[in-house]
């Protein structure tokens, strides 16, 4: 029984992501499709489209046999402690063979001699990394110059799914995990184009278009065996937590931001500066972008504000034993086999029914997942005013159980 990861967030879900998870099955020759998947916020700093429980059944209609929770604290985060927080994850789930990903590069090699670079980080390259970031470059642009200038020619890192790809490899090292990765080439549409025309648009063609009711949901390249969910469900984006946030900002403003993760001091005094400002999240964040500062990040940091997720408990998290359980989110009947060798070599406990966690989780791993489920209800509050429909508490939510 051999088994492949994936790493997602499918925001929505389409028809590349379908391409992935066959051809990840293809190419490994694996039996199970075991897929770690963000929860109801995500790695560009804003709600998934739609909830959790609507993308696992979503994955698990298209493919996957067992879809995993990676933890808001990593979901959320800088790439290096996304890949590392789901690294980590299947490293110890034990097993695991292959991690399958996608970048716009497609070669393994170029990938991963970029990984080893950077794990290095020789003086040399921390002094040139250090003139970019100088000269006002953003930490992303001023790290792949730096990597230029070490030898490597290819301007590998200014491609989003290149730059993951990267931080799998280094995860992997990190953790001297004996999983193999796997890359393949990115299909269709860029990670940041808008434009519908390829067969593989990209997922923020796709919400984009939803957004702004450019064309209805059957025309896009969404599955049909999706379509009907995600009809059914409403739409979250980042200005409908403006009121939130805005909230937020307003109870801190005295003391400051640079508390919260990602939040330098520099961006705590512009938000300070312009807070009065504030007309909506997206606003706010184009208002605070700079040169050094991207959109991508300025979206974290307000979102960390947002969620009340502080420096402080994060180092907790982000360092030696990183993530500390295993959430399923759903599976196939099918994949009895995987579950029955899942709970024989995982390192971590497994939850599976939360009302049970507390039997086998420590305090700091009861935190943590309390935690969550904080997060996890802020996402259902806005998703009620929306609807009108009463809160869906995260104890009630049975597991996504998908027969064939």
């Amino acid at each position: 029984m051999t088994s492949v990861g994936i790493i997602a967030e499918y925001n929505p879900l389409h028809n590349g992501h379908v391409y992935h998870i066959q051809e990840a099955k293809k190419r490994t020759g694996a039996d199970y499709v075991i897929v770690i998947m963000s929860g109801n916020f995500v790695q560009r700093g804003a709600p998934a489209i739609v909830d959790k429980y609507i993308r696992t059944k979503t994955a698990l209609l298209e493919g996957a046999d067992l879809v995993i929770e990676l933890p808001s604290y990593y979901a959320t985060s800088s790439a290096q402690y996304f890949a590392r927080g789901a690294i980590y994850l299947l490293h110890k789930m034990g097993v695991l063979d292959f991690l399958c990903f996608s970048s716009e590069c497609g070669d393994l090699s170029s990938l991963s001699h970029a990984a080893c670079l950077l794990e290095k980080e020789s003086t040399a390259f921390k002094h040139s990394l250090h003139l970019f970031l100088k000269k006002g470059y953003s930490f992303p642009m001023a790290r792949t110059y730096a990597l230029q200038s070490m030898g490597h020619s290819s301007p590998l890192l200014f491609s989003p799914n290149n730059l993951l790809a990267v931080e799998y490899l280094q995860a992997l090292r990190y953790f001297k995990s004996p999983i193999r990765p796997v890359t393949m080439k990115r299909m269709g549409a860029s990670y940041h184009d808008l434009s519908l025309s390829t067969l593989y648009p990209s997922a923020s063609g796709i919400r984009n278009s939803l957004q702004h009711s450019l064309h209805p949901l059957e025309e896009l390249a969404v599955p049909l065996s999706s379509q009907s969910l995600l009809k059914d469900t409403p739409f979250l984006y980042s200005n409908d937590f403006s009121s939130l946030l805005f909230y937020q900002l307003l109870m801190n403003e005295k003391d400051g931001f640079s508390n919260y993760v990602d939040v330098s001091l520099a961006l705590s005094k512009r938000i300070q500066k312009n807070i009065n400002s504030f007309l909506s999240f997206t606003q706010f964040c184009h208002l605070l972008k700079t040169k050094e500062l991207t959109y991508t990040r300025i979206s974290r940091s307000l979102l960390h504000i947002m969620l009340g997720m502080r420096k402080e408990t994060f180092l907790q998290f982000s360092e030696g034993t990183m993530t500390n359980y295993i959430r399923i989110l759903g599976f196939r009947k099918s994949s009895s086999l995987l579950l029955t060798s899942l709970k024989k070599k995982s390192q971590l406990p497994i939850i599976s029914k939360l009302a049970d966690a507390k039997k086998t989780l420590t305090k700091k791993e009861q935190w943590l997942l309390s935690e969550d489920i904080r997060i996890s209800h802020i996402y259902e509050s806005i998703k009620t005013s929306k609807t009108g429909q009463p809160i869906q508490n995260e104890y009630t939510r049975p597991l996504i159980i998908h027969s064939p």
